[in-house]
């Protein structure tokens, strides 16, 4: 293999003239036509594996990745460097859609990022199959397993690039036990898929265990005399804004971040971090994936992680310039029975699973024996609250569902709403009609699907019809005040489409056996969580590394 190409890219763009350990195997996997998987440690360099091959093979890469955020980051990164690439935003109306499409197609772009619930659309498929890609690489590969820690259902789609186009497949994590790396190598469908890992050992990064019971105190204490950036992970999104405000009051530079916020507040808040004007991000899981700041010294968990990935990951973010760093648990008497709580409470058996679906058909209203056509849209939070079910463990029910193909589960980040056709329409008797919102009922019975109901994107149907959301939304109101359609928008954040008829128990006892190991996995993550705390500090990075089989 063409080493002296490979080093002469890496310098050219990244300005580095040696690779680090494992990288160039990686690389060679890929040039080889070899489905890989690459496991290595936060801040090891993951990125460059596909990067430099995809350069090398001039061809489009098609990257999957988790996060709007880490894409974008990652997009601008390449482009500052010289290299095209491109990300397509959630919401892109059908128009720019195919724009995007085009360039990075005829345009000469080496990278394409898109979400797994991107690849999940028929269409897009069917684009990306005449585009000439050379490589498919899955970041964070270890959301495609169910026995992982970050399992999310929309992965699964990844497994159809087979379908689209034939290339090399690489899969890139730096949390996978031995059980996830055979769950991905089967979901991806790739069993010969060669497994190149560095170790996981970060050797400049001290682990330390603080049982305390006065955590406030001993965090100001903490955060006194540390100069350098600084996370601070807890489990909840309120604890996250508490949490900020008060270090805020204290005198400290700090700020939250949660899955609750808009795109434009986490934006505001991650560069307020990267760039230093913020020293402390109080903060859930949902902040840190992907996020390259090298300047961080000290990562505290306020509360339990529920696994040992969890926490290697997130300690991980520590120290990425080399230089020494803390991770810092502090915990209580407290903590412990809430972790059990917490985890109890999302525990999952038959009995709830058969419950769940069983409300799905009555919410839905679907009959049995039926497989409806098309998507409907509903809130997960007033599915749970009508039937008084707690959000968490409904949420994993819907996900096994999903993941043993009883239904598609998708999460909706931005504004859509249902169309339900109550009648025919006569499209040329609206067209003669001088009435705006009837000749607008003719445009959109003609450009209908062929299901009812129809689920739309409100921004990308607003911009095909050239009218604004505001008048779309006042057009419908007053078709669905006329009886010539349903018209529903509330604040819906899934989607769920039926990927077989409603059998009720027939349909889900096939994998009901296959949930009592899954919550026992869970249970022996927790334990392993409570005898991590008991270790002493020369054997907690021995303890990692043996769970991740080293």
């Amino acid at each position: 293999m063409n080493l002296a190409l490979a080093k002469q890219i890496l310098h050219r763009y990244w300005g580095y003239d040696e690779f680090r350990p494992n990288q160039w195997e990686v690389i060679q996997e890929i040039l080889s036509g070899n489905h890989t998987i690459a496991l290595m440690p936060t801040g090891g360099g993951k990125s460059l594996c596909f990067q430099i091959p995809a350069l090398m093979l001039q061809g489009l890469c098609v990257v999957i990745s988790p996060l709007l955020a880490l894409m974008e980051d990652q997009v601008n990164q390449l482009n500052k460097r010289g290299v095209k690439a491109m990300f397509i935003p959630s919401g892109t109306p059908k128009k720019e859609l195919e724009r995007l499409l085009d360039n990075a197609h005829y345009g000469g772009y080496s990278f394409l990022y898109l979400s797994p619930e991107r690849l999940q659309d028929h269409w897009i498929q069917s684009r990306l199959s005449h585009m000439p890609i050379v490589l498919y690489a899955i970041d964070e590969a270890h959301c495609i397993a169910q026995w992982g820690h970050d399992f999310r259902p929309a992965y699964l789609a990844c497994s159809t690039v087979h379908q689209i186009k034939q290339a090399p497949i690489i899969a890139l994590t730096a949390t996978a036990t031995p059980e996830v790396v055979e769950e991905i190598r089967t979901q991806l469908n790739i069993p010969g898929a060669v497994v190149h890992k560095t170790t996981f050992a970060r050797t400049n990064i001290e682990y330390q265990i603080v049982k305390t019971q006065d955590k406030w105190y001993r965090l100001k204490q903490v955060l006194s005399d540390q100069p350098k950036s600084v996370i601070i992970y807890t489990n909840s999104k309120d604890l996250t804004e508490r949490l900020a405000d008060e270090l805020q009051k204290n005198g400290y530079s700090a700020d939250f971040f949660h899955g609750g916020l808009s795109g434009e507040q986490k934006s505001l808040k991650l560069n307020a971090w990267l760039v230093d004007q913020t020293q402390i991000m109080v903060a859930t899981t949902a902040f840190g994936m992907g996020i390259d700041k090298a300047d961080v010294g000290l990562v505290i968990h306020y509360q339990l992680p529920e696994n040992l990935e969890q926490y290697y990951q997130e300690t991980g973010r520590a120290g990425r310039d080399g230089g020494k760093s803390k991770a810092l648990m502090l915990y209580d008497d407290q903590d412990l029975g809430k972790a059990r709580d917490q985890l109890a409470a999302k525990k999952v058996d038959r009995t709830f699973i058969k419950e769940v679906y069983k409300h799905l058909h009555a919410y839905l209203r679907v009959a049995y024996g039926e497989k409806p056509e098309g998507s409907f849209l509903f809130s997960m939070r007033q599915f749970c609250e009508t039937y008084q079910l707690t959000e968490s463990k409904t949420t994993q029910a819907f996900s096994l569902l999903h993941h043993h193909k009883i239904i598609q589960l998708k999460e909706i980040h931005h504004p859509m709403a249902q169309i339900k056709w109550t009648k025919p329409v006569d499209i040329e008797l609206c067209e003669q009609n001088s009435s705006p919102h009837i000749q607008f009922l003719g445009w959109l019975y003609r450009h209908k699907p062929n299901t009812n109901p129809w689920v739309v994107d409100i921004k990308n149907l607003a911009s095909k019809a050239r009218i604004s959301q505001k008048t779309l939304h006042h057009f419908l109101q007053i078709l669905h005040q006329s009886d010539y359609l349903n018209y529903q928008t509330k604040v819906e954040d899934t989607e769920v489409e039926y990927m077989v008829p409603r059998e009720d128990d027939r349909t889900i006892e096939a994998f009901l056996p296959s949930l009592k190991p899954l919550m026992e996995s869970k249970q022996k993550k927790q334990n392993q969580i409570f005898d991590y705390l008991e270790l002493t500090q020369g054997c907690r990075m021995n303890y990692i590394l043996s769970y991740f089989g080293e």
